[in-house]
């Protein structure tokens, strides 16, 4: 009777436990991130009796697609229903801190705004009286020289004071914006509100079950990047790809097992089907023509550089830097790519961003020299290279070092359906290349009703390193959509050893010598009607 009754206790305990409407917290374990997303694998365990228990799991994203939830639990546990709710999250005491010293900033702040209107309104009393002094006869001033010193004298004291003030609340402000905005973003990392799943579930036995929850949020991203590095032209390119992950669920991931994927889930979108295409009459086009086609120019570098610190003793043989690579496996799948990181990793869930690193390749490069001095005359270094797409890059800026000095950035372009992917390595200061008119040459002559004009064009290329180069150089000269209108390049040039003639462009490509000095000749004849306008 009394082992019965005990049994009877510890059953009674049991079901107390697993009945009460306390929430659990759940542990994030795994994460994949997406360009726009992310899925998130979640852990907790609960004591459950036989029958229907009611759970409610806590720690969740405050922003979920709910189509998205899974759940998977142990012990033959069934689950019958869920459903997802918000619970206001409580004012975390160092918000309260934080909000106090903001209060405290905006009082002083409307102190001085206070204190700054009444010496306005003073200023111009005492302007008001020194204008009327003034404005008085030379006689009866001679009298009030003292007053108006004075009253010159207050003018000026409060105009510096007005200056001051006007100074201390422009910092005020500046702390106000700087504390409201560490608020906010203290406010979303403890979560404005908190994700809570409430669970019916239906277990065969009294046991304990372990949920796994996954479900995907749109509080995350991540962003490629790469860190292109070249020590010298005769050795390869070594391109580090990078992310920029954030998350702004109101969750720390702590120590997860991170995924980065290439993928967007898609909700509601269906591959696209033809309509019928009726061709219908359209009115008369106008015809604009366009006769001085410029191709864009190349992007800008950053000519602005640094130069990176070396603690390296060269007398010392310095193994390699090691690489994420050996932690990272690639997974090149039919229409993405992903990145599993095999070392855990912890991300704020206040939009904090994160930089990780990603794999550091090789490659062999092609360094030439470019210049299209009628867009730039600056001459920009570039690295041609084959085979890129076996490197499974991204599209993502670049930040270019040369020789351990940081020269810029560029763009990788992905993509590009091209053999060859150009970048842009930056400014070489020590090629020259000048482009000027050739006066004797360029001229305008009338026939008939015809007019013709000449354009040529002297290029200079200087190269001043101690090296030879490969250059490449290009200029452009106009294309006729009209029959009125002939182009034709003149044939005292320097010819070229390429003539795109649907683009207008000319390319000299060749190399040249330490210290050696190339001109160029360029041009090009227009004949039009007389009564024609162009923009030559």
């Amino acid at each position: 009777m009394k082992k019965l009754f005990l049994a009877l206790i510890l059953l009674v305990a049991v079901v107390a436990n697993a009945t009460k409407s306390d929430e659990l917290i759940s542990k994030v374990k795994e994460v994949t991130v997406f360009f726009s997303g992310a899925e998130i694998v979640c852990e907790a365990t609960v004591n459950l009796v036989g029958g229907v228990n009611e759970v409610t799991v806590g720690g969740l994203s405050n922003s979920i697609e709910v189509n998205s939830v899974r759940i998977a639990t142990s012990n033959g546990t069934m689950v019958s229903s869920f459903e997802y709710l918000h619970k206001p999250a409580q004012q975390d005491a160092a918000v309260k801190q934080m909000q106090d010293s903001l209060d405290d900033c905006l009082a002083r702040r409307e102190k001085i705004r206070n204190d700054l209107r009444v010496e306005t309104d003073f200023k111009q009393t005492l302007s008001a009286i020194v204008a009327k002094i003034g404005s008085t006869d030379q006689a009866s001033v001679d009298g009030f020289v003292k007053t108006i010193e004075y009253y010159e004298k207050k003018l000026k004291e409060t105009e510096d004071l007005i200056f001051k003030q006007n100074i201390h609340v422009k910092k005020l402000e500046k702390e106000i914006a700087e504390r409201t905005k560490a608020i906010n973003r203290e406010k979303t990392g403890k979560g404005l509100t908190q994700g809570l799943l409430k669970l019916s579930l239906s277990s065969p036995a009294t046991a304990a079950c372990r949920l796994q929850i996954t479900y995907y949020t749109p509080l995350a991203s991540w962003i490629p990047y790469h860190d292109v590095s070249v020590s010298d032209i005769n050795k390869p390119v070594k391109i580090t790809s990078k992310a920029k992950v954030s998350q702004s669920t109101g969750t720390d991931w702590k120590q997860v097992a991170l995924k980065l994927s290439t993928s967007v889930p898609s909700f509601g979108k269906t591959a696209p089907l033809f309509n019928a295409w009726m061709l219908r009459q359209q009115p008369d086009e106008v015809v604009v023509v366009k006769e001085d086609m410029n191709i864009p120019a190349p992007s800008m570098q950053n000519i602005l550089a640094y130069s990176v610190a070396k603690i390296v003793d060269e007398t010392e043989i310095v193994p390699p830097p090691p690489t994420m690579n050996e932690h990272i496996e690639l997974a090149d799948n039919t229409m993405n790519i992903t990145y599993n990181i095999d070392l855990p990793y912890t991300v704020a869930g206040n939009g904090t961003v994160q930089n990780i690193e990603l794999i550091t390749q090789e490659i062999a490069a092609e360094y030439k020299h470019y210049c299209a001095p009628k867009l730039d005359p600056q001459v920009y270094l570039i690295a041609d290279l084959r085979q890129w797409e076996k490197l499974n890059l991204l599209n993502g800026m670049a930040n270019i070092t040369y020789d351990g000095t940081f020269v810029g950035e560029t763009f990788i372009n992905a993509a590009s359906t091209g053999d060859v992917l150009s970048l842009t390595l930056g400014v070489d200061r020590r090629v020259a290349v000048k482009r000027e008119k050739i006066n004797e040459m360029t001229g305008k002559k009338t026939f008939g009703n015809d007019l013709k004009q000449e354009f040529s064009y002297r290029l200079t290329v200087r190269n001043n390193q101690s090296r030879p180069i490969k250059m490449v150089l290009k200029d452009q000269y106009p294309i006729s959509t009209l029959k009125q209108v002939e182009v034709v390049l003149l044939k005292d040039i320097t010819p070229p050893d390429f003539n795109k003639p649907e683009l207008g462009v000319v390319t000299w490509e060749q190399e040249i010598g330490a210290g050696e000095l190339k001109t160029y000749t360029f041009g090009y004849s227009v004949k039009y009607p007389k009564d024609m306008i162009l923009n030559l």
